[in-house]
Parts: C-alpha cells; structure tokens; sequence
C-alpha cells in the first residue's frame, strides 16, 4: 500500500551508493570492509535497511576504536542511531575521561541539552567542582552568542561545593553570570551555604549533593538499638549504590531508644536513650 509499490524506480534517500553496494555484496558473500573512513556512513545505512549483523559489526569497530577525541562524537551519533549499548558506553567514557576531553575540539559542539545531560550526571569524573565550571565557560565562549539560558545550564553545576573564594573571585564576576537574574540567584544560593554552615541540612538539591568521583556517598546509618533485646554497641551503614552493610566505629556503650540527628556538616549528633540495665 506504499507510494513505491508502483514504482519502477526507488530512490533511497540518506544512503550513500558506495555503501548500498557493499551490502549489496555482503548479502551475497557475508563479507564486509569497516573501517574508519565508512563507518558512520555504513552504520546508517545498515541502520536504516536493518541489516543488523553489519550495524552491530559497526558498534564494536566504534566501541573498539573510541577515545578522548572521539567519544562525544560516537555517543552523539549512536543516540541519533538509537543503537542503545553503544550510547551508553560512550556516556560512560565520557564521564569517566571528562577532564581530557574538554581539552579537545569536540566538547565545544556539542548542544546545550547534552551538556546539561553530561554535568548533571553524580558519575562525572572531575578532581573538583570547580574544573565543571571552567569547561561550561569554555563551551559558552565557543557560542555564535550567549544563549538567554545559560542558567539552565549553572542550575547543574554544584556552586555550594566551590569555595566561597572562588565564588567571589571567578564565578561573580563571570558576564554571562552577572547579567542574569536566574543565575546571580543560583550563585546567592550558593554564598548562603557557605555563610550559614548550621542551616545546610535545609538546603538539599542537587547543588549540594558531592559526585561520587568526591569519594562521599549518602548512607543510611543505624546506630546501636536492640536485637532479640540485646541492647548494641554497634555502628553500621548501609550504601545503596553498592546494596552492602558495612560497619564502623562502635559506641563506646550499648544504647537503645536515644535519638539522632544528622547536622548539616556531615555529623551525626546521639541524644538520651537507655542503657543495658
């Protein structure tokens, strides 16, 4: 019931000649020259004729050849592709290797919506907090223009973890930063977290929550109580990115019906409760 039905001659638009020849072949003799010169261009249209031995042979040469200078550009075009495994180990390699790949030429094309979805990320590997922000300033600085919603892009940088020197002296007096509202908003936040230690426990976004490349993770804590009413000592945590229950430094008593309280510098407070006898 298609328009081609009754066509002599179908034209296949977004295919390449020299690529249809060579699945014409390979659907003859199962054999296939990948390399890095017809790779993209064969993956699409293997993608789009599903013939899908050749687009996963594509993936792998992808997968196999990927680094710092390439990465974002396979995670881009297997998205585009929807080749779903590939997308995801490039996202990875690109979490992973962040800081070298902002060096590069590729970082600098990429749009606003995948900056976003990458500096979101608590799996972005980055020394400090501070690197994140130098790369968005980069990216910025390579626009046509600055982009009226740059703050979007500043909502996903964690300004309560840089140091309130370099909020003062780089991030205050950044341009597109002090000309917008929403985003001298974001760096108020962030001035407060620091000017009022006692009230961070109130302030909990996602500006405030350390990458896990920071070597800190939020736990859940149990502290002393009862067991089959054995009255404890113990200390335990557990962590839900790796589903395990590990311990640490016992009470120097057992205690059981006390309360806790958890400050907002990353303390934990024990009040009252009862002892053994």
């Amino acid at each position: 019931g298609l328009a081609e039905t009754g066509q002599d001659l179908v034209t296949l638009n977004g295919v390449e000649a020299g690529m249809m020849a060579g699945l014409i072949d390979y659907a003859y003799t199962g054999n296939i020259n990948i390399n890095k010169h017809n790779v993209q261009n064969l993956l699409s249209a293997a993608n789009l004729l599903e013939v899908l031995p050749v687009r996963d042979a594509c993936c792998q040469f992808l997968d196999r050849n990927m680094d710092e200078t390439n990465c974002l550009g396979i995670h881009c075009f297997a998205e585009v592709h929807s080749c779903t495994e590939l997308m995801q180990k490039a996202k990875t390699f690109v979490l992973k290797h962040f800081q070298e790949i902002i060096e590069g030429d590729e970082f600098v094309t990429i749009t606003e919506a995948k900056l976003i979805e990458i500096i979101s990320s608590d799996d972005l590997e980055v020394d400090k907090e501070e690197t994140v922000f130098h790369a968005c300033i980069k990216w910025l600085a390579a626009q046509q223009r600055v982009p009226k919603s740059f703050h979007k892009v500043l909502e996903h940088i964690r300004l309560p973890l840089l140091t309130p020197y370099f909020i003062h002296d780089v991030v205050e007096r950044t341009s597109a930063v002090s000309e917008s509202a929403e985003c001298r908003a974001l760096v108020e936040e962030a001035r407060l977290y620091h000017l009022l230690p006692d009230r961070r426990s109130s302030v909990c976004c996602e500006r405030t929550r350390a990458r896990r490349s920071a070597g800190t993770a939020q736990v859940i804590v149990s502290v002393g109580g009862e067991d089959d009413k054995v009255v404890l000592r113990s200390v335990e945590f557990w962590d839900p990115a790796t589903r395990l229950w590990k311990t640490l430094a016992c009470l120097p008593f057992a205690v059981s019906k006390h309360g806790l309280v958890v400050s907002g510098q990353g303390k934990m407070y024990m009040a009252g409760g009862e002892y053994p006898d």
